[in-house]
């Protein structure tokens, strides 16, 4: 942010917020809202991927070695599903009324970005916030 209230000549004197800020240089987006739109891309763009291609092998292998004491390192799943659920993604099954408050799980997200349409209006309306 110091970077951007540089650019735009505003002090700290001024006394204007962040998002005031972003909105002067016409940024929509904070940017950890866009890295993790790009893990998400990157999410679909790994689902679509075929079988053979290294990057799936790599992304989908399990490692059996022994591990440390201690919390289990997060996989890159976890950290996806942990996007979903912070981002309030919303469910897109065919009953749109019933599902409309439900937020969508990992099992969906993968059935959804193989439509790489789908995944894209999804991702388009991340993150979810509440106008209150």
């Amino acid at each position: 942010m110091r970077s951007l209230r540089k650019m735009c000549g505003v002090t700290m004197a001024d006394r204007k917020r962040n998002e005031e800020i972003r909105n002067m240089a016409g940024l929509k987006d904070d940017l950890i809202t866009k890295i993790d739109k790009g893990v998400l891309r990157w999410f679909g763009h790994v689902e679509r991927m075929s079988e053979d291609r290294m990057v799936k092998k790599i992304y989908s292998a399990k490692v059996n070695i022994k591990r440390c004491r201690g919390r289990p390192r997060l996989t890159f799943e976890d950290h996806v599903s942990k996007l979903l659920e912070e981002g309030r993604v919303k469910s897109t099954r065919i009953p749109r009324r019933a599902c409309m408050k439900k937020i969508m799980n990992l099992k969906e997200a993968k059935e959804v970005c193989k439509d790489r349409d789908t995944w894209r209006s999804v991702l388009s309306g991340y993150p979810v916030r509440d106008c209150a």
